[in-house]
């Protein structure tokens, strides 16, 4: 309402005019004093705010404000009579059931010539239902955004059409980008997936809009800010009009890489434990089935059997169980390597004193019946590693142990250690032994292989020494790795941290 209208409320204007009018408006409207009593109201405002009409400028409107909209209104209200301009707010009043309300409140002052002074006509507009609204769809938008977050969810909708696109928050955080930047470019989209999944990713999209099939898709993109490598499962419905033409395509992106990355831990599980058993059911169950027969014949025929038989057979007795021990220590060893039940406490190491330990262990005859030279050289000589003892030593044991069972007679086994660099030392065990295939290189250090061959005098292993050597070289924080020829020897080198 303009002041010039706003002139007409003198009594006698206002009671020809706008009498009917300000009564039966369904909009609270009132005329308030510069003191803030309420002069004149109409039947909403009464209803409203539960407003009595007798006496007349005995209610105040601080009667029906709260405390918190108070201040506010006193400003805009000054506000209004200094400038003689529509001020407009939202404030918080009470009504007659003693309830808050929300109202869009306008107010104007105007001069009314009979009362001969300034005046200020006020009108409340009820928006606590639409201020709910808002407030719960925020709510759910938070709660949504949230949710997005956590289960690292993003959502698109591509308007076909317009060639527009909305991406949520999450999408721009899944993709690595600035939402200030804006959704990119098609091309520029592009060229963040993987180029081996673009064709896949294109192709699918074109399927979705033919209703071929459904839009359901996992491919790789590199992440805009750091260029690191995700996998991305996206799910997306298309929307067509009447004639059956795409208009939009809209649905949700997630960054499924971790749960990928421990679906492929759990399948390697999977594969160990089942090698684990398999090794149980079959290597353990193998000896014991020997053993079990050779007894029994040795009980059967014990009066008939020659010194020396019972000799030969007491031998294999003996090799059997040896051989089956050491197998089954070797799986204890491993399984509690994958359970973290093995006590893992790095310490200083030197170096020269452990490899001489390991060469006075195997120069021994019961362990050396070949006659291999084993030696052992250190750079510089007061060379030290930070690594568990036991470890360190089963690593060494193990190559060794390896190295004698494929040398013949009379070859050479050279255990050597030097500098790597500032932070680490490289070690390595090398033999004049038969070598490795290139195939069988392959199947080293995995126990879903458990890679096992007899060596020069048929001695057998247990298939399982260089998958402990790999665990505990690992553990320690370095690598392992063995580089051989067939028919010329081999040499396994593994990495240690620096004393």
């Amino acid at each position: 309402m303009e002041n010039n209208e706003i002139q007409q409320f003198s009594s006698e204007k206002f009671n020809k005019k706008y009498k009917d009018i300000f009564e039966l408006c369904p909009i609270p409207y009132m005329v308030v004093g510069h003191l803030g009593n309420i002069l004149q109201f109409n039947n909403a405002a009464a209803y409203t705010f539960g407003i009595s009409h007798k006496p007349v400028g005995s209610a105040s409107i601080f009667q029906i404000l709260t405390k918190e909209s108070e201040s506010q209104f006193r400003l805009l209200f000054k506000q209004a009579f200094e400038l003689r301009e529509k001020q407009e707010l939202e404030l918080v009043f009470i009504n007659h059931k003693r309830e808050k309300i929300i109202a869009k409140t306008n107010f104007v002052s105007y001069f009314d010539g009979d009362k001969n002074q300034d005046l200020c006509l006020m009108t409340m507009v009820d928006i606590t239902q639409r201020k709910q609204i808002e407030l719960s769809l925020l709510q759910s938008e938070r709660l949504l955004l949230h949710s997005q977050k956590i289960a690292n969810l993003g959502s698109w909708d591509w308007n076909i059409q317009t060639n527009e696109t909305y991406w949520s928050d999450q999408l721009y955080e899944i993709y690595g980008r600035r939402k200030e930047d804006g959704v990119p470019h098609i091309d520029d989209w592009t060229n963040t997936i993987h180029p081996d999944d673009r064709e896949y990713l294109v192709q699918n999209i074109e399927n979705a809009l033919k209703g071929i099939q459904k839009y359901d898709v996992e491919y790789r993109i590199f992440k805009k800010n750091n260029g690191e490598l995700r996998i991305i499962h996206a799910i997306g419905e298309v929307v067509y009009d009447k004639e059956g033409q795409p208009l939009r395509l809209f649905g949700v992106a997630q960054d499924v890489t971790d749960r990928k990355n421990k679906e492929e831990q759990l399948k390697e599980l999977n594969n160990t434990k089942d090698k684990f058993f398999s090794i149980i059911a079959h290597d353990l169950k193998s000896p014991f089935s020997g053993l079990m027969g050779l007894s029994e014949f040795m009980l059967r025929y014990q009066n008939k059997l020659s010194p020396e038989k019972i000799v030969e057979c007491t031998q294999i007795i003996y090799d059997t169980t040896k051989q089956t021990y050491s197998l089954l220590e070797s799986l204890l060893t491993w399984s509690r390597t994958q359970t973290n039940r093995i006590s893992f406490e790095p310490e200083k190491i030197e170096l020269k004193f452990l490899v001489n330990d390991i060469i006075m262990l195997f120069s021994r005859n019961n362990y050396n019946t070949k006659a291999i030279k084993i030696s052992g050289k250190i750079v510089p000589e007061d060379l030290q590693v930070l690594s568990d003892k036991d470890m360190l030593q089963t690593i060494f044991r193990n190559l060794v142990s390896n190295a004698i069972k494929f040398t013949p007679e009379g070859g050479i086994i050279k255990i050597a250690c030097e500098s790597y660099n500032e932070n680490e030392v490289i070690c390595s065990v090398s033999d004049t032994g038969i070598g490795i295939s290139e195939e069988n290189q392959k199947k080293l250090f995995k126990i879903e292989h458990s890679f096992s061959t007899k060596g020069i005098k048929n001695e057998r292993g247990t298939g399982l020494g260089l998958i402990l050597c790999k665990e505990f070289v690992e553990k320690n924080g370095g690598k392992i790795w063995v580089k051989s020829e067939k028919g010329r020897g081999s040499t396994f080198y593994f990495i240690l941290k620096i004393g």
